[in-house]
């Protein structure tokens, strides 16, 4: 016999898991594309997301991470200081 209940549960999970990885992506591009931390700090963060990842994209969040408009901001002032 066929099941042909939805399972609305495995879709929620999907989706989750998703975003988990998609988050993942995006702070570890954040992170290894700063130029304003050394290696092995990148290294302990890097290994932090990966044991731990919601306390560690939190963590990270809230103490090691700019905001991409820091970021740009940084990026700006050093053209126009350039010209």
């Amino acid at each position: 016999m066929l099941n042909t209940d939805f399972n609305w549960q495995m879709i929620i999970v999907w989706i989750l898991g998703i975003m988990l990885i998609l988050t993942l992506y995006r702070i570890a591009a954040s992170l290894w594309g700063r130029e304003d931390i050394s290696q092995t700090t990148k290294l302990l963060w890097t290994i932090l997301i990966v044991l731990a990842p919601f306390l560690g994209f939190i963590l990270y969040l809230i103490f090691g991470g700019r905001s991409d408009f820091e970021a740009e901001d940084e990026q700006e002032e050093e053209a126009m200081s350039k010209s």
